[in-house]
């Protein structure tokens, strides 16, 4: 009695083989994993004055426009950035309080009065009254954080100002 029933077709072994590769490449890779490439950078309008350097990569792209490298132990990062007239980058982050001090004695940060960074809407700092604040300038930038420590983890809010035309990341 013969059946009715659809033969399916044959998947060649070198698709298959392939198809695995990919699947590996997509699952371990960063640069492979498009769902993570934004998870740390705020969500933003693509309008006039955002930034994008490169990937917007923060350690490859960003950063080394303002030739300022990240505290130790930093973890939570959040990050967002504009351009012109002044060139921005805000961070967010959590960092042990001896990083948070190394960190400002690398970049001569002083003491100041508190004052709000006025950052974007749609990062949602609330940044309470009883931070400390700190400011400098390093390598023609001006520097800003604001430290909560009211937390187990000391919360630091850090924006990087740089007039003019942004350094070569590619130079640095």
């Amino acid at each position: 009695m013969p059946t009715d029933r659809a033969t399916l077709p044959r998947v060649p072994i070198w698709a298959v083989a392939t198809a695995l590769v990919l699947a590996v490449l997509l699952g371990c890779c960063p640069p492979a994993r498009p769902w993570t490439w934004f998870d740390r950078q705020y969500p933003h309008a693509d309008g006039f004055f955002h930034i994008s350097r490169g990937d917007d990569d923060l350690e490859e792209d960003l950063l080394p426009i303002y030739g300022v490298d990240l505290p130790c132990g930093v973890a939570d990062l959040r990050y967002g950035n504009l351009q012109e007239p002044i060139n921005k980058l805000y961070l967010r982050f959590t960092a042990p309080t001896s990083c948070l001090d190394e960190f400002r004695v690398k970049y001569g940060l002083l003491p100041d009065d508190w004052e709000d960074p006025l950052s974007p809407e749609e990062y949602e700092w609330e940044i309470s009254s009883a931070a400390k604040a700190h400011w400098g300038e390093y390598d023609e930038n001006r520097l800003f954080l604001y430290v909560e420590d009211t937390h187990s983890l000391p919360i630091a809010y850090l924006v990087l100002e740089r007039w003019g035309v942004p350094k070569d990341s590619a130079v640095r």
